[in-house]
């Protein structure tokens, strides 16, 4: 009767529903590497910019006609490689200025993802600097790091650092990034500031759980770049492998399931 055509249609339609929303949550999954990426960016009195790679700005403040101030920033981001360099020359003119202060900042910053064929640890060398004449800001720059979910921060001084041994296992995406930051600008009457940050690997080695270097394994990276990993073959960037493309086969054989079902069971409706 009509209550049977009713139900019918809403199970139909709920067919539809569930078949649909299966077809999206395997197209929409995300795939579980980040995004590798390089950014600069500076922000000064003038303005700012941001680039893939490299960025910069410099200029003059001028104030009632008079330039009180002369800045720049300039920040270049590589993977695995990152510098940021800022100047800024306060006039002893600001001094009739009371009040005015000056700021510009260089931040570059990179992430990229690595996948290993075997499972194992992995240990970072890497040199970061922070320094600078300053004469207007106590810090005059960082450098943030993240490797393997291991994170570490530095300000005011630079030098080496060592992590301990990282574990990675085999297929799963390993994260890695770094970001630097130059802080300039003060409000001192003819002070200087040329604050700088960067940061870069010295080494990467490979462990077994004993302790013991690795020398066979290979690896990949999201951004096709080869970190010089100890002992290991760089086998070019990470392409997705056959199985990652299963949900979404998956997805496309659900619709055309839906699709089939649903006109079998309308064509025998009466």
């Amino acid at each position: 009767g009509g209550a049977g055509i009713l139900s019918y249609e809403w199970l139909i339609k709920a067919r539809h529903v569930t078949f649909t929303l299966l077809f999206i949550l395997f197209l929409t999954t995300p795939d579980a590497q980040a995004a590798a990426i390089t950014i600069a960016s500076v922000s000064t009195p003038g303005g700012g910019q941001t680039g893939p790679t490299d960025a910069h700005v410099d200029g003059a403040m001028v104030v009632q006609g008079v330039n009180v101030a002369y800045y720049g920033a300039t920040a270049r981001a590589r993977y695995g490689s990152l510098s940021t360099q800022t100047f800024g020359r306060i006039g002893d003119t600001l001094q009739g200025f009371p009040g005015l202060t000056i700021g510009y900042t260089a931040t570059a910053s990179f992430s990229d993802s690595l996948l290993f064929g075997d499972s194992g640890f992995i240990q970072f060398d890497y040199a970061f600097s922070i320094g600078g004449t300053t004469t207007g800001n106590c810090k005059p720059g960082s450098v943030d790091t993240s490797l393997g979910g291991v994170t570490s921060h530095f300000d005011c001084a630079g030098g080496t650092f060592q992590t301990g041994h990282i574990p990675f296992i085999a297929g799963v995406p390993f994260q890695i990034g770094a970001t630097v930051r130059a802080n300039g600008g003060g409000a001192i009457p003819g002070g200087f500031d040329s604050p700088e940050a960067g940061f870069g690997f010295r080494s990467i080695s490979l462990f077994d759980a004993g302790g013991t270097r690795i020398n066979s394994f290979s690896y990949t990276s999201e951004s096709g770049t080869d970190y010089g990993i100890s002992g290991a073959i760089f086998a070019g960037a990470t392409v997705p492998e056959p199985a990652s493309l299963a949900p979404v086969a998956i997805g496309l054989a659900a619709l055309v399931f839906k699709r089939k079902c649903a006109t079998h069971v309308q064509r025998t409706i009466p």
